[in-house]
């Protein structure tokens, strides 16, 4: 490794992006309570003001409450319906609102892929945090990697976020979306880039990956795996 790609590669430190986040000032924070002192007050003073600048909003409470639910399911397909039943608002409130979270670049959207074939998932997003030290911020969630739950989901979001940068750098007009069957066969990053297309599993512990038969068979097509080994080359 060059010694320039190598001091690229620190700041991919991966405890430190994957539980603080990539505010430019906290890698100046010493110790880890200043650092979830300056993420809270990111939340606190700046993050739903923003928002509110862009549109008034009488229920803040809620805005919070729904950006809260969606911190606890990144990488997982959201339901409009399940949001606006646990938050007591209607569905068209819950996209408006989802809508400012996007237009706050607080999250961004990922669709299905499909080509209208009977078994696959259509309709449904999943949604990412721009930052995941705001999304562990929300969540009072801190704790050291190797004690986490929600590892798999934090490397999806730190993947989906570092690859939709790189495309919009190197200025490549990309589709991005997920696969699902209604069986439960799943691709976890989908890429079409002139009508080709290119398939990643992202996995935090395991190399290896197996293709679903059904999208090989529709789509002629084998996944990469994208792991700690070598998900540098997908993002840089």
């Amino acid at each position: 490794m060059t010694a320039g790609k190598a001091n690229i590669e620190k700041q991919y430190f991966l405890p430190e992006q994957l539980i603080f986040g990539g505010y430019p000032y906290i890698q100046d924070l010493s110790t880890v309570e200043d650092k979830k002192r300056y993420l809270i007050s990111i939340i606190d003073d700046y993050l739903f003001q923003d928002i509110l600048d862009l549109e008034e909003i009488a229920v803040t409470d809620n805005l919070r409450k729904l950006t809260t639910l969606l911190a606890y399911q990144i990488g997982q397909e959201v339901s409009f319906n399940e949001l606006s039943l646990n938050l007591k608002i209607d569905t068209k409130t819950v996209i408006r609102y989802i809508d400012l979270l996007k237009q706050g670049f607080i999250i961004f959207e990922v669709g299905a892929f499909s080509k209208n074939l009977r078994k696959e998932v259509v309709k449904n997003k999943k949604y990412y945090f721009w930052d995941l030290g705001i999304r562990n911020a929300l969540l009072g969630s801190f704790t050291p990697l190797e004690t986490r739950g929600d590892i798999g989901f934090l490397w999806e979001n730190f993947l989906a976020v570092e690859r939709t940068k790189k495309n919009h750098y190197e200025g490549r007009t990309v589709q991005t979306y997920f696969w699902r069957t209604y069986d439960n066969a799943e691709i976890d990053w989908i890429e079409v880039n002139d009508q080709k297309i290119s398939a990643y599993e992202f996995k935090w512990r395991s190399e290896k990956g197996k293709t679903p038969k059904s999208f090989f068979e529709n789509y002629k097509e084998k996944i990469t795996v994208v792991n700690k080994n070598n998900y540098f080359n997908f993002i840089a």
